[in-house]
């Protein structure tokens, strides 16, 4: 309380503080199918961390394909693409890893990654790109945001097989678009057949392989413009959602 007359306060009683009320867990980081998540409790007065847990990882089932085996390299990355809906298969019970991804598929594994309306795109820019085709609104949605462009005159080509060179500059464009600032833990690698990336390619290729997201073959190739097989695609997703969009 205070004086009347001079106003200097005056401790009468000291009330003992109440402690923190904790609130309902809430989710910091969601739990996938193949990393764990976070979950918090937080005071309901002042708003601080009182309690935190993790969440464990999400059992998915197992994907249906009979060929991707356990000990393929590969195996942990289609899980990942064919859980999250990112990737289906060729048929009910074939992956087919090794067939070529086309630049209109690997658009539209972006734009699904994204979640964004496809139909809501309804306009075509590229020549090529059909009405009614399964990547119509997804190229379109791309080259309005500046993650893909053409190869000339009014041309996508999205039934032809991404190089990986391309598949590089595309996820790296992507980046751009998610406003996510890439990390470079790992020190440059020069690839044994460097001399072969594209001039236009060479900053998106050394980026995506410091960022974690693509590394060369067992001989120290990059192999810039061979095709990206589906198995190399469902890696390159994987590794750009683990390094980069946690």
């Amino acid at each position: 309380y205070e004086c009347a007359i001079c106003g200097e306060p005056d401790i009468d009683v000291v009330i003992p503080a109440t402690g923190h009320t904790a609130g309902e867990w809430e989710i910091v980081v969601p739990a996938t199918n193949h990393s764990y998540g976070v979950k918090a409790k937080y005071c309901t007065v002042c708003g601080e961390e009182v309690e935190s847990d993790i969440i464990e990882q999400i059992v998915p089932n197992c994907h249906p394909f009979t060929d991707v085996a356990n000990k393929d390299w590969y195996h942990k990355a289609v899980d990942f693409v064919y859980n999250s809906g990112l990737m289906n298969g060729i048929t009910d019970k074939t992956f087919a890893p090794k067939l070529s991804t086309t630049r209109g598929m690997f658009v539209t594994i972006l734009g699904r990654l994204s979640g964004i309306k496809a139909d809501e795109y309804t306009f075509a820019y590229f020549e090529d790109v059909k009405d009614g085709s399964y990547y119509f609104g997804y190229i379109e949605w791309a080259r309005s945001n500046g993650i893909v462009e053409g190869t000339g005159n009014y041309v996508f080509e999205p039934d032809r097989a991404i190089t990986r060179q391309e598949m590089c500059k595309m996820i790296y464009s992507y980046a751009n678009y998610e406003e996510i600032e890439l990390s470079y833990p790992n020190g440059k690698t020069t690839f044994k057949d460097d001399a072969k990336i594209a001039k236009w390619a060479r900053t998106y290729v050394y980026n995506c392989q410091r960022a974690g997201i693509v590394n060369g073959d067992t001989s120290g190739n990059f192999r810039p413009t061979d095709t990206a097989n589906r198995a190399e695609i469902a890696t390159l997703i994987m590794n750009f959602y683990d390094n980069c969009m946690k």
